[in-house]
């Protein structure tokens, strides 16, 4: 901490700890529990600097904000009170950003005295943003992700990861970037946050992440519960927080072990932190010794090389410009003649390179010169010799002869003549600005060596049929709604569903681009639950990559239920099953995927198509793509994140497409990489529809950002937001029926304050 004030964190790299994570993941959140600190806090982007956090164990509590302005102007400001201090840091971002929305790399340092601190350093880097809101620029998300690479690719840095426990280990960023910056994961710390809002019955794999058998990290795991934005909004203390911490750990049965063996909690969290800075301290002094040796060294003779100060006396500055003069001539010919000082960069050594030059022109004379004994060039000499005589003394050549044969030679090799002398005046001048090149280095590098020494330091069509068929449903109520709505169905929608199936089972989409609609999200965002909530069909379930192939769900309403599954393996041979029973349904799908997939983890492009015709189904049809991944985990390849995003683009790409892009509720909008695609693929929103997962997962008190989003506030999509409440994974389990899960959604959003009214 003494070097950082110092500033030599600038010159030798430093051990210190960065916290990273997706916006809105919980990392002001760890924070605060772990200072005692309130922090900014609220919905979308809240940390838009780096904020460094110098806690100090005192008897007495004490703090100041330290930043330097775009101006370059230092400000240093002393807070009196804890309460101040979240305001402080706002009131500083605001200065770098010039905005309440937009980043700076620029750094605030906290520095916070207290008997309750640990003595602790730490860096809260912005939260990553894979979708700019409307209020930011196009590149702050790229400008967030070089922030945080920045202090990451350090090889003194500690990697704090904080990782939201409700979302899928394969779509965190966060971590992402550390296997990037540390791929062996020496230097990387997991923490989880949000254990309260997990989906009931995925406890179990929560609890394999923490011990490593999901996706390794030396240093480990741990796990947090910190204050809800209720708790802050009832403004609930950080001490306060704490206790309801203690409190749910030791009342959890998933987690309570955890807890009594200090793998949960924040106390755990802080003191296996101080373990790690310390560890990691005293691993690096060698090399920190290492890099301040050089760095005093380099200083010392850069100090040398400036000489002495420059007088103040008058007399004295004669004298000193004198002495300048006199070491200018003096320092050329040395130059001239080779005699160099210690050090002397190659560029520097003129008469090194003059030389070099000179040899050039020498080959260029010799290769000009004629040869004494070439016999036809002596006798056109003796013959001008002869034709010329005049009045010369004996023994003298006469001179228009000698100026005819010397003017021929110099007109040979005059342009590489003076080629060669304009070279080497233009590099005594270049070498020399002020005449004296030893001046001029020192003075180049003057600022940098006196601080060093100092510190030592998207269906597209709205056809008219449509439009029949929803005038036939306004008016109709109860049962007559749904009469007149099967009615419209079948007289004027289906026709049109059965065109593009037709069309498509004659393999025409390879030649035509044909309306169809596309699910994309994030893996575990609840793709696969909507899907199921829509067809009535139970599809394969369960942790990590699901869906592995695209899959097509072709849904026909129907008297009779009947269903069939069709492919084409990589052998090209073409597969189509029967399928039995709707119990089956899943398993053969799985089948499936194990054969496009030859029983691995990996993902296929290769199409499987299941047609199910029933009386409770609608007329449509589907695609189920695999789910958005940024990681690689255990049993998959490095390219695997990168070919489902290329089998998600081949489908959203086409301007036939509705995009359903599945969002779970819980999440920060700015994090979900499906609105990232379907961004690019549909600028304007047009074609993207987006349907909101676990409203039950939501944290308490963040109803409103989520009803904000349904109004199109935060993020507008031309075709909106629908919000849905799906099985969880412990429906799954006490095996609860799709159509029972159907009024379970039903009585969840009839008792919901938020949403009963506005949705």
């Amino acid at each position: 901490m003494i070097l950082q004030e110092f500033g030599l964190e600038n010159d030798v790299s430093l051990p210190s700890i960065v916290v990273i994570g997706d916006q809105s993941s919980g990392k002001s959140s760890v924070l605060e529990a772990i200072s005692g600190i309130q922090l900014p806090r609220g919905t979308g982007i809240m940390t838009r600097c780096p904020l460094e956090l110098k806690l100090k164990h005192s008897t007495k509590w004490s703090a100041k904000i330290l930043y330097v302005t775009l101006r370059n102007e230092r400000i240093e400001k002393g807070i009196e009170s804890p309460n101040l201090i979240s305001a402080e840091i706002m009131n500083a971002q605001n200065i770098m950003t010039k905005s309440k929305v937009q980043v700076s790399e620029k750094l605030i340092s906290l520095f916070v005295s207290s008997p309750d601190n640990p003595d602790l350093s730490i860096i809260d880097l912005p939260g990553i943003a894979r979708v700019p809101m409307p209020s930011q620029s196009k590149d702050t998300c790229k400008r967030i992700k070089n922030i945080i690479s920045e202090y990451a690719r350090q090889e003194n840095t500690i990697m704090l990861c904080v990782i939201p426990s409700n979302q899928d280990v394969a779509t965190i960023e966060s971590l992402n970037i550390a296997k990037d910056m540390d791929p062996e994961g020496k230097r990387t710390l997991g923490v989880l946050t949000k254990p309260d809002l997990i989906d009931k019955g995925a406890e179990n794999d929560v609890l394999n992440l923490i011990k490593n058998k999901t996706y390794h990290l030396e240093k480990g795991y741990s796990l947090v519960k910190c204050r809800s934005q209720l708790d802050i909004d009832n403004d609930l203390t950080v001490s306060e927080s704490r206790k309801r911490e203690n409190d749910f750990f030791l009342s959890s049965n998933a987690f309570r072990a955890l807890y009594k063996n200090g793998i949960a909690g924040i106390n755990s969290l802080i003191e296996k932190l101080s373990k790690e800075l310390v560890t990691h301290i005293k691993a690096n002094i060698p090399n920190m010794r290492h890099q301040l040796q050089t760095e005093v060294n380099n200083a010392q003779w850069k100090l040398k090389e400036l000489g002495k100060a420059p007088p103040q006396a008058d007399s004295d500055r004669q004298l000193l410009l004198i002495s300048i003069g006199t070491g200018i001539a003096q320092d050329f010919e040395k130059l001239t003649k080779a005699e160099y000082w210690n050090r002397l960069p190659e560029d520097h050594r003129l008469y090194s390179i003059f030389y070099k030059k000179l040899l050039k022109l020498k080959e260029v004379i010799e290769k000009h010169q004629r040869s004494p004994t070439d016999q036809e060039f002596l006798k056109k000499i003796k013959f001008e010799l002869e034709s010329q005589k005049g009045v010369e003394l004996p023994g003298f050549p006469p001179f228009n002869v000698c100026k005819y044969f010397i003017s021929g030679f110099l007109d040979d090799i005059e342009n590489d003549v003076f080629s060669t002398i304009t070279d080497i005046i233009h590099l005594s001048r270049r070498q020399s600005p002020s005449g004296n090149i030893r001046f001029s280095v020192c003075l180049h590098r003057g600022t940098k060596c006196t601080k060093l020494c100092i510190i030592s330091q998207l269906l597209i069509c709205n056809c008219n049929r449509w439009e029949m068929s929803e005038k036939l449903s306004i008016g109709s109520t109860g049962n007559d709604t749904s009469a007149s709505l099967n009615n419209a169905f079948e007289k004027n929608v289906r026709p049109l569903i059965d065109l593009v199936d037709d069309l498509r089972e004659f393999g025409l989409e390879n030649d035509v681009s044909l309306p169809s609609i596309v699910v994309i999200g994030d893996q575990s965002s609840g793709k696969s639950s909507v899907l199921e909530a829509i067809s009535g069909i139970q599809l394969p379930r369960g942790t990590g990559i699901m869906t592995r192939c695209p899959l097509e769900l072709k849904l026909k309403h129907s008297t009779k239920w009947s269903a069939k599954i069709f492919y084409e393996t990589l052998q090209s041979e073409r597969i189509e099953k029967d399928i039995e029973s709707p119990n089956l349904i899943s398993n053969e799908i799985m089948n499936a995927q194990n054969m496009m997939t030859k029983n691995s983890k990996e993902v296929s492009e290769q199409l499987i198509s299941l047609f199910v015709s029933s009386p409770d189904n609608p007329d449509l049809s589907i695609i189920d793509l695999p789910g958005i991944a940024r990681l690689a985990v255990r049993g998959q390849s490095k390219d695997t994140c990168k070919k489902i995003k290329n089998i998600i683009l081949k489908y959203a790409r086409q301007e036939n497409t509705i995009m359903l892009c599945v969002i779970p509720s819980n999440q920060d909008v700015a994090t979900i990489e499906s609105l990232n695609i379907a961004k690019e693929m549909d600028p304007e929103g047009k074609r993207t529809l987006g349907v909101l997962t676990k409203p039950d997962l939501i944290d308490k008190g963040a109803e409103n950002d989520v009803l904000n989003l349904i109004k199109n506030k935060i993020y507008p999509l031309e075709k909106g937001y629908s919000v849905v409440k799906c099985r969880s994974q412990l429906d799954i389990r006490n095996d609860l029926t799709v159509r029972d899960s159907r009024k379970s959604e039903s009585d969840f959003f009839l008792c919901s304050k938020a949403f009963k009214t506005n949705v």
